[in-house]
């Protein structure tokens, strides 16, 4: 039953009361009972929106206590976030420097590389003077030991020096300074 019905049904039990019918007693009663059943339900209907309140305020409350415990969460991911960047710089700077430090680096060793191939270089042509004059000195010595006597002295033939027993370059590389 609406409002308007049950204030409809009031406006009549009034005009009975006011007529004084005593035959109307049972209309009247009829009617008070259909208010009382109006406002009965009008009641249910509170007490299960006030029902329906009380579910949407607990829902509420989680929602409240569940937005709580993001907001701590969200500031915590902030922090790490925070510290991620940090460290992440941190190797951005040190990949920076290591790069800084690999280019100078690669350009010292390609001058030390030069430098050793020139040492190389200078090493190799050392080498051929000293074996061109060593040779020309054994040539001499042993045209001239091949027409001297022989000497009890001097070494067997197979133990000189000459043109095609040239010394190895690592005797000769660990002799020179």
């Amino acid at each position: 039953m609406s409002f308007a019905e049950t204030t409809k049904i009031l406006a009549e039990s009034r005009k009975i009361l006011e007529d004084g019918q005593e035959n109307n007693t049972a209309t009247l009663l009829t009617l008070i009972l259909s208010v009382v059943t109006s406002v009965e339900k009008i009641i249910k209907k509170i007490e299960s929106g006030m029902e329906s309140i009380e579910k949407i305020k607990t829902i509420v409350t989680l929602l409240s206590a569940d937005l709580c415990t993001l907001t701590k969460n969200l500031k915590d991911l902030e922090e790490k976030n925070n510290t991620l960047e940090t460290s992440l710089q941190a190797m951005s700077d040190m990949y920076d420097q290591c790069k800084t430090e690999y280019k100078t680096s690669s350009g010292q060793i390609s001058a030390l590389n030069t430098k050793v191939d020139n040492l190389e270089k200078k090493l190799e042509q050392s080498q051929k003077i000293y074996e061109d004059d060593d040779c020309d000195r054994h040539m001499e010595s042993d045209s001239a030991v091949n027409e001297a006597p022989p000497s009890p002295l001097r070494s067997p033939p197979n133990n000189r020096i000459t043109p095609d027993k040239i010394p190895n370059k690592r005797r000769r590389q660990a002799s020179l300074p």
